[in-house]
């Protein structure tokens, strides 16, 4: 089994995906692997070929200059299979409903399944909190402001446009007096803050994606820092049942949720359930169990 392992790419870039990257390399290193970080550079990759019997974690746009080797395997995201022909690699997906399994296919868990015949493993991102990092004992420790952070993108066009969920919920805000402010390109540490200190923490998604059933990390990040669940994704709901808060129509989530945003054990039980199954560390086990 390959001890090495080489997060190839996203560094330093101010891109989403380095988020998710940070997160294999922290995973990947609590599990005990010999855990490097390259940028995608031609003089790193001069360095990292002398780093054998590795696997490697890339996405598209950062693997130009990844070293191609026979003892190695390659995990990617989006990158040009034929880039790896001839190499062992896997190619990670991110799950939607829209992901029709073939009959080739192996089960993983409730939100993973691995296609054989492409070679393509289905899950949704996680929190980037490794299992141990839950903090059960501040919950509801930080004092609420009435403000609502939304840590994380608000599109106003294309495939990801989610303006027209997120408004109705912004002016319902605002009617109680309550401000939502929205934070973008914060740490880890930072968003766990922010978040411990909303009113409220919704993880509101687009038409498009509420209609693919695409699971944004955002929910279970926010749960495992210690907040109720709550989303306008049937989707999301399907996965924690009444763990959490469903509500389609976003001006009506403060009503609907009201007091239960404080309910201590109703977040313990989702943190509980987030840590059980929707850390980096499921991803990489999923990830071993088809390499």
């Amino acid at each position: 089994m390959n001890k090495n392992v080489i997060i190839w790419g996203h560094l330093k870039t101010p891109n989403t995906y380095s988020y998710i990257q940070g997160a294999f390399f922290r995973a990947f290193k609590e599990m005990g692997f010999n855990t490097y970080q390259f940028e995608d550079t031609e003089e790193n990759k001069e360095i990292a070929n002398n780093i054998g019997n590795a696997i490697y974690v890339t996405e598209s746009q950062v693997d130009k200059f990844i070293p191609l080797r026979n003892d190695c395997s390659y995990v990617t995201h989006n990158s040009d299979a034929e880039k790896y022909n001839g190499l062992k690699r896997l190619g990670i997906q991110v799950f939607t409903n829209q992901d029709k399994p073939s009959p080739d296919v192996l089960i993983l868990s409730q939100t993973s399944f691995y296609e054989k015949s492409s070679r393509m493993l289905f899950f949704p991102w996680a929190t980037d909190l490794l299992p141990r990092e839950f903090d059960f004992e501040g919950v509801l420790k930080t004092p609420k402001e009435d403000k609502v952070y939304w840590v994380g993108t608000i599109a106003k066009e294309g495939p990801f446009e989610n303006i027209s969920e997120i408004q109705p919920f912004s002016d319902s805000c605002l009617e109680k007096e309550i401000i939502f402010e929205r934070a973008h390109g914060v740490s880890t540490e930072e968003n766990k803050l922010l978040i411990n200190k909303s009113y409220l923490a919704p993880t509101i998604v687009g038409k498009w994606q509420k209609k693919v059933g695409f699971i944004p990390c955002r929910i279970f990040k926010n749960i495992s820092y210690g907040e109720l669940g709550v989303t306008n994704s049937e989707e999301i709901y399907k996965i924690f049942g009444d763990l959490i808060i469903y509500e389609p129509d976003t001006s009506k989530m403060l009503e609907t949720v009201g007091d239960e945003r404080l309910n201590k054990k109703r977040i313990i039980e989702g943190m509980k359930f987030v840590q059980k199954n929707h850390t980096y560390i499921n991803r990489v086990k999923d990830i071993l169990k088809v390499l």
